[in-house]
């Protein structure tokens, strides 16, 4: 399978000890491995964004920014986790 971004296999640890692996270029949920994803949106929640994650369509990431923040939420079991590095944040807003 092609690799565009040149990521090749990933293979990190959470804090839980889950491992992530790549699936067409992406890590799979630490969590539940499933490969289905929801982009992760930081920032003052408004009401749009309320309404667009209880269409599911975005994961409420909370107003502070750090460092390797998850990116994209599973959209299986909610958990955020970020896609270059496969770990999980334990924080879950919804």
């Amino acid at each position: 399978m092609e690799d565009p971004e040149g990521l090749g296999e990933v293979d990190a640890r959470d804090e839980f000890g889950q491992v992530g692996s790549s699936v067409a270029g992406s890590v799979v949920c630490p969590e539940c491995g499933s490969a289905e994803q929801i982009p992760v949106v930081f920032g003052y929640p408004s009401p749009e964004m309320w309404e667009a994650s209880e269409r599911g369509e975005i994961g409420i990431g909370g107003c502070v920014i750090f460092e390797g923040q998850p990116d994209v939420q599973c959209r299986n079991c909610s958990t955020q986790y970020n896609t270059k590095t496969g770990k999980s944040s334990s924080i879950h807003w919804d």
